[in-house]
């Protein structure tokens, strides 16, 4: 246990450190509307304010040539339309698609997501449905790789990786000092914040990666550090499904009481954890929800289904994740985006909605009766 505690407070050491300087430099400088707002954070949010600049014909041609390198010719791209979150056939998304009559340009962005399982290669043949030489773009902060989870199927001269650290701050820089931009005073001070904001994060990402590092160099220095990581990434899961379990309690208080949950997930010895809800004054031979987590297909995530005396019925696994899929509770990636308030409590906030409708359901079918 003591080797646990000292590896925490050394991380906490070097995370404190981290935070300081990064406030410090945020103090100093100069107010961004990008930043106030959260934009470079928000995957949605950049794609947006992409698609309304290369709405605009000026900036798409640059974009296309300069940042996408593709040659094509003026009337094709004067007849193109800039699309946001566009739907594929089998009913994805798409974060950004060019489009006109044969020609069909996909570029995913990833910010802060993971990759979905053959994602990008479903954009790959939804694109070539409409244009024989299309290819798939593949927007980063750093220009990495999609995984291959993602891209296999997609050969590798259709996949083009483009990065927000050179490729898209390389163009904004170019657009700020074209006439066009200059004559327009408040354009030019937006698409100036924007560099400055696309700048910022990528270099944050690069000093977040450092300080990884150096916590893994620290994992690294000794057998007791390695086995004390151990210890600790063994029980996050744990410590964070508690954390969701309170969270949706708390937020669903003030209309429902579930029933002893000093049995059902405060008793770390048991072995159904979770929540447990009736909606007939607590009447246990009328039908309730449970709120848990459990196995699926290999996944261990948020489960809702309803529940009576003769054991547990049906249910759904919540997919209103921080991405609008199942939150895994043995993935180290879902765990890290979980530690992180915001986004436990939109998780929680999907859950309790859930759970509310399914008492609604309930209530409505016991009246209906």
């Amino acid at each position: 246990m003591q080797e646990v505690e000292h590896l925490l407070k050394e991380v906490s050491r070097q995370l404190k450190e981290f935070d300081a300087v990064h406030e410090n430099k945020r103090v100093t400088e100069r107010f961004n509307v990008f930043e106030a707002l959260g934009v470079e954070a928000d995957e949605r949010k950049i794609c947006r304010f992409l698609c309304k600049i290369l709405e605009r014909e000026f900036f798409l041609k640059l974009f296309v040539r300069k940042v996408l390198e593709l040659d094509i010719p003026d009337y094709k791209l004067e007849q193109a339309e800039v699309y946001i979150e566009y739907y594929t056939q089998n009913g994805r998304k798409i974060d950004i698609v060019i489009r006109s009559k044969k020609l069909f340009i996909p570029i995913e962005v990833k910010i802060w997501a993971w990759d979905l399982n053959e994602q990008c290669k479903d954009y790959y043949e939804e694109a070539k449905k409409y244009d024989d030489d299309a290819k798939i773009f593949y927007l980063t902060p750093d220009g990495h790789a999609p995984s291959p989870e993602s891209s296999y199927g997609v050969p590798a001269e259709d996949m083009k990786c483009i990065s927000f650290k050179n490729d898209i701050y390389d163009w904004i820089s170019y657009c700020i000092g074209q006439p066009e931009v200059i004559r327009n005073a408040p354009l030019r001070e937006v698409l100036l914040q924007f560099a400055e904001a696309v700048k910022k994060f990528t270099e944050q990402q690069t000093k977040e990666e450092k300080l990884k590092m150096e916590i893994a160099k620290l994992i690294r220095e000794s057998p007791e550090n390695q086995r004390a990581a151990k210890s600790i990434l063994s029980a996050i899961g744990t410590v964070l499904q508690t954390k969701l379990f309170e969270t949706v309690e708390k937020m669903l208080e003030k209309e429902y009481k579930p029933e002893n949950n000093d049995f059902y997930y405060k008793n770390q010895s048991k072995a159904v954890r979770g929540l447990f809800y009736h909606n007939c004054e607590h009447d246990n031979t009328k039908p309730g929800v449970f709120f848990d987590v459990e196995e699926w297909y290999g996944y261990t995530s948020a489960f809702i289904g309803y529940f009576t005396l003769h054991g547990r019925k049906w249910g759904d696994f919540e997919k209103g994740g921080m991405n609008g899929y199942c939150v895994n509770f043995k993935n180290v990636a879902h765990l890290c985006e979980l530690c992180d308030e915001e986004n436990m409590k939109k998780f929680a906030g999907n859950c309790a909605e859930k759970i509310k409708e399914y008492l609604e359901n309930i209530n409505s079918s016991q009246q209906n009766a």
